[in-house]
């Protein structure tokens, strides 16, 4: 036992919980499927394979058996995760407590070690009152298998503990082959019992009833750590998740295949699990078929290469239109749906379902949805950005605003072209979301091209083009903004938009933008006195964007024999900093 403990340090008992939770999984396999399915071979013979290196290299195994428990060496290495499949609670309900296998088991005896618990499934399910009190015992069928190198400690079934306070004993050949015997009380003057009384006292007796009762005992009399575990073993139970052991199998198999066909088939039904998925809009279960997919194509890719081509079909078909169109159908179904899991759906796609993707923007109802599509586009959409500029002549305006907003973010001067379809665009939602664009581009042409806007009949789509161009530096934006000020429609603008102008004119044209400003202020006319005021206030304003070259200017001003010329380029020096005569 030293040397066993020696050899059983931590990465061993990782390794025997890896092991036996591929051993839960297999023996589930061999029971759920027909013997002559490649499935259940497949997972017997690498359990098997593995199973036996283990032992080869760490020599003999002892485990101990507890209900929906397998122990080694003080150290839990598995917990079952329901009730109704419980190996290890099978077997210790059936009186195992033990299994030792030995260093040189062969996998052939592990393989009739699992090939057992099939048997017991089929004599389960054809059992009726005639098959023996043992039809269905896992002790006999074991004891008949005459394993050479694997042993048992078995203790007896509960109900017979009951007809004597003698533990009934299981004894262990050196061959490893079980004895045991039936000890049969009888009853003077019992009636011979009929055939439904002897069914009704068979399942009286049942070991399963029994043994619930010798695992939990009183639950009175139940210590917090039991308690705690029962809970954990039901939580486990509610918890379990058909679709991942199914998936789990898939993947196994696709790793475990030797014949091309047999691989095919697997696949298919990998993409026939994807697609159910789909329509119930599992956006996460898909996701986890696509890691699948790319996980198994990347491991085998380098020995079949046309595998992973299968593969790599597999999680491009999931952005073909067909696919495409029943996500947005489960979007549209599902409002409340997660949009993380359709967002990391969406990270699957490549280059051919970007124009699929696209067209997602027009079908999907829910925004939050079209911000996710737009997020995946903006990830990847450089990469493909024909395919989304051209989405700008589709005639839904809410489709051109999101594909705006994403040229935005991807295009750099390449969108260019593209943004000047959004910058003409009728709805005013379409054409705020192309400034915006051109401003985040930031480029000298892209500046250029945002001044278009300073054409527009819409004041409001004006303003905002001129506080956008305010950020600029480039100095050939001041012969446009120039030319706006001198316009003769120029003096009928809301103050609003006139303010607008005179700072963006100073910001970017700084000392060039002194004169243009002055000529506003010394402005002389007959009419509309009022209203020319109003204009020079504004103009002195301005200069205060204008840095230093605008310092003497205002100076002056603020000597004017005009008080609110005056007044206004006191303010203005103050707020940038200067200080006039008068003041000192």
């Amino acid at each position: 036992m030293t040397e066993e403990k020696a050899t059983l340090e931590k990465p061993k008992i990782d390794e025997l919980k890896f092991l036996f939770g591929l051993f839960s999984k297999t023996v589930k396999t061999v029971m759920l499927y027909p013997p002559d399915n490649p499935l259940p071979k497949e997972f017997k013979k690498n359990f098997s394979e593995k199973f036996c290196a283990f032992l080869s290299a760490s020599g003999s195994l002892a485990l101990t058996v507890k209900p929906g428990e397998f122990w080694c060496e003080n150290e839990k290495v598995f917990v079952e995760s329901t009730r109704e499949e419980s190996i290890a609670t099978r077997m210790h309900t059936d009186g195992i407590r033990e299994v030792t296998f030995g260093a040189e088991t062969t996998p052939e005896e592990v393989l009739t070690f699992l090939e057992t618990f099939r048997e017991l499934a089929e004599a389960h399910e054809k059992a009726t009152g005639e098959s023996g009190p043992h039809a269905d015992d896992l002790v006999s069928r074991l004891w008949e298998k005459e394993f050479r190198h694997v042993r048992f400690a078995v203790v007896a079934a509960p109900f017979m503990q009951t007809l004597d306070t003698k533990p009934f004993e299981i004894k262990k050949e050196e061959s490893g082959k079980i004895e045991y015997s039936e000890i049969t009380l009888e009853e003077p003057g019992k009636k011979e019992l009929g055939e439904q009384e002897k069914k009704d006292e068979r399942q009286s007796f049942q070991p399963q009833v029994q043994a619930i009762m010798e695992s939990l005992g009183d639950p009175q009399n139940l210590e917090k750590e039991e308690l705690e575990g029962i809970l954990e073993r039901l939580s486990k139970e509610g918890n379990f998740d058909p679709f991942e052991m199914e998936l789990f199998i898939l993947r196994e198999t696709l790793f475990l295949e030797t014949e091309r066909p047999a691989f095919d088939e697997t696949a298919v039904l990998l993409e026939k699990l994807f697609e159910e998925q789909l329509k119930n809009g599992n956006f996460s279960t898909c996701s986890r078929i696509l890691t699948v997919a790319s996980e198994v194509g990347y491991l085998v890719g380098e020995e079949h290469p046309q595998r992973r081509e299968r593969l790599r079909t597999l999680a491009a078909r999931a952005g073909d239109r067909a696919r495409v169109a029943l996500l947005v159908k489960a979007v549209n179904a599902n409002p409340e749906a997660s949009v993380a899991d359709f967002k990391t759906y969406l990270s699957f796609m490549g280059r051919p379902a970007f124009a699929n993707m696209v067209s997602m923007l027009g079908d999907l109802e829910s925004f939050a949805f079209r911000r996710a599509v737009c997020e995946a586009l903006e990830t990847k959409g450089s990469e493909v950005l024909d395919i989304v500029g051209n989405a700008v002549f589709d005639k839904r305006w809410f489709v051109v605003r999101n594909v705006t907003s994403v040229l935005g973010k991807i295009g750099g001067e390449r969108a260019l072209d593209y943004l000047k379809k959004p910058l003409a665009h009728p709805d005013n939602r379409v054409k705020k979301e192309a400034l915006s664009a051109l401003a985040r581009i930031g480029t000298p042409k892209a500046y250029l091209l945002l001044a278009e806007a300073l054409k527009d009949g819409d004041e409001k789509i004006r303003i905002m083009a001129l506080s956008l161009l305010a950020r600029c530096t480039t100095k050939e934006l001041l012969t446009p903004l120039a030319a706006g000020m001198e316009a003769k429609d120029f003096s009928k603008k809301s103050d609003l938009e006139k303010k607008a102008w005179f700072e963006a004119a100073a910001r970017v044209g700084q000392e060039e933008a002194v004169l243009p400003l002055v000529g506003k202020i010394k402005r002389f006319s007959l009419f509309g006195r009022k209203a020319l005021q109003a204009e020079r206030l504004l103009a002195v304003e301005a200069l205060g964007f204008c840095g230093n070259a605008a310092a003497s200017f205002l100076s002056n001003l603020a000597g004017s024999g005009n008080k609110e010329i005056a007044h206004r380029a006191q303010h203005t020096l103050a707020r940038c900093g200067y200080v006039t005569k008068e003041q000192k």
